[in-house]
Order: structure tokens, then sequence, then C-alpha cells
């Protein structure tokens, strides 16, 4: 579904001024209570519905208020997720992974107490070609060390090397990832 957004991106010579379009996922999660939803510019919002009932035909896509999760007497906690290596790297899909990775996100979420809250969001927006050229040259330098037998350290693996071209061939959007959490200030106070 994801995938299928790259063409959001704005094209031409524009394109090198001005900002690329952003969507954002979240996961909303309160007390008994765990809601997706998805921003969009207005301009987009039948493009990522048709993508949305692509993916989830059985999804029900309903227009709402924004939500708010946060109260004046309350302490908010929050993380952004980096990769740990570079952009050309490969991360696992759901694919690869034994089980489904909403399970532990989701089954992490449902334990939220009485006035606590958690929201992962997931910004999507169309990424430069720059990564896949770092990606390529990365690819050229490695085969290239590798075939002096003196020099050759056979440090990345020929399946990394493969997983790389494939990911480098393909559109690249940026992610950023946030977690935000919430708590009432009396679950912070001590009690005596």
């Amino acid at each position: 579904m994801i995938s299928g957004l790259y063409s959001i991106k704005k094209g031409g010579w524009k394109q090198k001024y001005d900002i690329q379009p952003v969507i954002s996922f979240e996961i909303v999660a309160k007390q008994e209570d765990i809601r997706f939803y998805v921003w969009a510019p207005k301009k987009l919002k039948d493009l990522v519905e048709k993508q949305i009932h692509g993916s989830y035909p059985d999804a029900e896509v309903l227009e709402t208020d924004e939500y708010n999760v946060f109260t004046a007497d309350g302490k908010v906690a929050y993380k952004s997720f980096q990769l740990g290596k570079n952009n050309f790297y490969p991360i696992k899909t759901f694919k690869d992974l034994a089980t489904d990775p909403m399970t532990g996100i989701t089954s992490s979420l449902a334990k939220m107490g009485p006035g606590e809250a958690a929201v992962v969001q997931i910004l999507i927006s169309p990424a430069e070609s720059d990564w896949q050229k770092e990606g390529g040259k990365f690819i050229s330098d490695t085969k290239k060390q590798e075939s002096d037998p003196e020099k050759a350290k056979f440090s990345t693996p020929a399946k990394t090397l493969e997983a790389i071209e494939g990911k480098i061939a393909k559109p690249g959007l940026k992610l950023q990832s946030e977690l935000l959490l919430f708590r009432p200030m009396r679950q912070y106070q001590k009690v005596t």
C-alpha cells in the first residue's frame, strides 16, 4: 500500500525548490481503544483512500475531527526512531518476519491504563534519488575491492549486496517514525 503512494512525488524543475507532499499514518491508543488514522493533503484524499481499499478491501475509511490525547495535567515522553545503517541497506518487511509486526505494536498499545495514551506516527514523503546513488556506489566499491584477491575482505555478504541492488532499483520514500506517550501527572506523584 505505501509503495504505491510514491506517485504523489512532485516532478519537474520546481521540485528542487518545493517540499514534497507528506502523508501521516498514526496509531492512537487509549485505555481499551486503538484506532488507526491517516492524514493527507486534501488533494491526495482520493488517492490515499483508494490505496487503503486496494490493500485492505474491508477497511472503513471515515473523515473525522482531529484527535487530542493530551490534557493539562499530564506528562509526555517522546521517541523518534532512526535507521541503524545507511538508507540503501534493506529493512525487513512483513514477508521477512516470523510474526505480524502489527501484533507486537498493538499488544503493547493495548496496555494503556486510565488517562494514558500513546501515538505511533509514521510520516512518509517521496525521497530524492541520492540514497540510490549512494547504494550504487557502495555496491560498485565493494565489488571492486573484492575483485582484488590480495585486498578482498568479503565483509559484505553477497546476499546483502543483492538485497541492496534490489532496493535501489525501486523508488523510495522518506520515513520518519515517532512515538508519543502521555500519562496523567497523578501517576508521577509520590504516594505517602
